[in-house]
């Protein structure tokens, strides 16, 4: 490959407004971030050419769900929520061709509102219908999704827009480039190879996914390919005995099966690219399978998990990268110190192996105001979105001069007092190194999202002043927090309750006192601290009333507090990023100003 060719240096933005239109003459190639919030990796590109001409491959994730409110489940659409957007800011109306790879939910379901809300000149695929009379070959993908896309085919074969394409096809659609069906044959990949498979991945997933429209694209002298969902055993034994060579070399390549699964040798050195992005959760990748082998060639790689939307921007002879945000999105830990003393309780005089660790995140000395924040991200009590509801609020905090204490607590799966447990332990320690980190001990808050923010309202309602008489001096000191901010937080167990949250921290036939206890609105008392809330309110995984009714019983008690209702964004706020995300920031810091937590802004 010619090493000529220019890779500029990868910028940095906080939104996708920097993502606009290219410049006259330059083709443009972005791989959208998918929010962590529904089933499947998903996958988007929007492409534009010199011409003004608009082309998608693949859409990203959407799963109808009749019971939420907008027909969507977790109240979010990545057509409406991921694409639009983009598409809105570069002034496009009109989408000249949507490419799908495959008919899976995390692709194609973007498209389920697009077609309804974007004239769509042409839909291109590669015409594979999966069919099977053996229910066991749908296990882990789901029959209707693949009855969908049909569907959604028929609609446009009905208006004369379908194109279906497969290998060895020119697509003469843009005069600005060169298009060609890379795979899947006309006769398409059947080899179901099942003692090749794990036991979960049955001929629904993978023969869908090895039957990929795969597309070599090119713009001038610089190519782009994009595989699809292919996986490691189909590229090996179907692809590459199949495919010529040579049309696999390019400058860019999409990883396929979002880079999640390892990449043959023969492939990797047919490709042989300078730059590799993969379409994936912050969840998946770390330790991901393709940026690992295809950075042994040194190609460049980029994963949307950690750097946010990625566009490449070519004339034809040289290309720039530019990401949303730096490789890790995480600001530079300043500290660590264990949660536990080797040893941590789980409740009723029983002790278990612990080797959790607080992330501290200090800011600057310039910056320092002496406020400190113990942050406790979401996840449903089953996991930790750190990278969503973590790295970049740590970062956001010590913009403003507040310290940040980053606390993955543990899970608790029916352990109760668990999650608890580790927050009054967080907040202890922030106040033991009060000195060393030049925090004031009377300034240390709690933040929570979530499943995060039932941890927080949690512990904004059950402390201590601390145990005198304890051996370990850390729990002498106070677990009270001085303050609280929740966002979108799960507070009851009671009807409004998250369910799954519920379920994993008391059981799904609970008690009458543990749900009393766990209700955070029941537990207010007149030494609450105060507490900042922020909640949509088309909240359908969380509802509103959570925080609402936590306010009430703040008010009840005349204790300070202020909820901001927002009026769309449903859980996580479209993707913990944008307009919504940013109002509640904004709001959060005049409240803490007005409390005197912080200085004024």
């Amino acid at each position: 490959m010619n090493c000529n060719f220019l890779i500029a240096a990868t910028l940095a933005f906080a939104s996708l407004v920097g993502f606009t239109h290219a410049a006259d003459g330059t083709f443009s190639f972005t791989v959208l971030e998918i929010p962590d919030i529904q089933r499947g990796a998903g996958l988007a590109v929007v492409m534009r050419t010199p011409s003004g001409k608009t082309w998608l491959y693949d859409t990203g994730t959407a799963h109808p769900e009749r019971l939420s409110s907008d027909g969507w489940l977790a109240n979010f659409n990545a057509g409406r929520d991921v694409v639009a957007p983009l598409l809105k800011k570069q002034g496009v109306t009109v989408i000249d061709g949507v490419f799908i790879s495959h008919a899976h939910y995390d692709h194609f379901g973007g498209l389920l509102w697009l077609k309804d809300h974007f004239d769509i000149n042409k839909l291109i695929d590669c015409g594979y219908i999966f069919r099977s009379g053996n229910e066991d070959d749908y296990r882990g993908t789901n029959k209707s999704e693949l009855d969908h896309y049909n569907l959604v085919r028929d609609e446009f074969k009905a208006r004369g827009a379908h194109i279906t394409a497969t290998a060895g096809e020119m697509l003469n659609l843009d005069s600005d480039l060169k298009i060609e069906v890379i795979a899947p044959p006309k006769s398409y990949f059947k080899d179901p190879k099942v003692n090749t498979r794990q036991k979960n991945d049955t001929p629904s997933h993978f023969l869908v996914n090895a039957n990929s429209l795969a597309l070599r694209i090119q713009f001038g002298d610089i190519v782009f390919l994009l595989p699809g969902d292919i996986q490691t055993e189909d590229i090996e034994a179907s692809l590459m005995p199949f495919v010529d060579k040579t049309k696999l070399k390019c400058h860019i390549l999409v990883a396929p099966g979002h880079g999640i699964h390892p990449i043959p040798q023969a492939f990797r050195e047919a490709t042989h690219p300078e730059v590799s992005i993969a379409s994936v959760f912050p969840r998946y990748a770390k330790g991901i399978k393709s940026t690992v082998t295809l950075k042994a060639l040194g190609a460049k790689t980029y994963v949307t998990g950690l750097h946010g939307t990625v566009q490449v921007v070519t004339d034809g002879k040289t290309y720039q990268v530019t990401t949303e945000r730096d490789d890790t999105n995480k600001p530079t830990i300043t500290d660590r110190v264990p949660l536990w003393p080797g040893k941590a309780p789980v409740g009723d005089g029983k002790f278990e192996e612990c080797s959790k660790e607080l992330e501290v995140f200090l800011p600057p000395a310039g910056k320092a105001n002496g406020a400190a924040i113990v942050l406790c991200p979401g996840g449903g009590y089953i996991r930790h979105v750190t990278e969503k509801e973590g790295y970049p609020i740590a970062q956001w905090l010590n913009e403003h001069g507040i310290a940040c204490v980053i606390l993955e607590y543990r899970l608790p799966s029916l352990r109760h007092q668990v999650p608890l447990l580790d927050a009054q332990r967080a907040i202890r320690l922030t106040r033991a190194n009060a000195a060393a980190w030049k925090i004031d001990p009377q300034r240390i808050g709690i933040l929570g999202f979530s499943a995060g923010g039932h941890v927080a309202s949690t512990a904004l309602t059950h402390f201590n002043a601390g145990d005198a008489a304890n051996a370990d001096p850390i729990e002498r000191l106070s677990c009270r927090p001085d303050f609280g901010w929740l966002v979108y937080p799960v507070v009851t167990m009671g009807e409004f309750t998250h369910t799954g949250s519920k379920n994993e921290l008391i059981g799904e036939n609970s008690t009458a006192e543990l749900l009393r206890l766990y209700s955070n609105e029941l537990q207010v008392a007149d030494n609450t601290p105060p507490v900042f809330l922020a909640h949509a309110i088309d909240d359908k995984a969380v509802p509103i009333e959570n925080s609402r009714q936590f306010v009430a019983a703040m008010q009840k008690h005349q204790r300070p507090v202020e909820l901001l209702e927002l009026p769309s964004g449903g859980h996580g706020l479209n993707g913990c990023k944008g307009p919504l995300w940013e109002q509640w920031n904004a709001a959060a810091l005049v409240w803490s100003a007005k409390q005197k937590i912080i200085p004024a802004p």
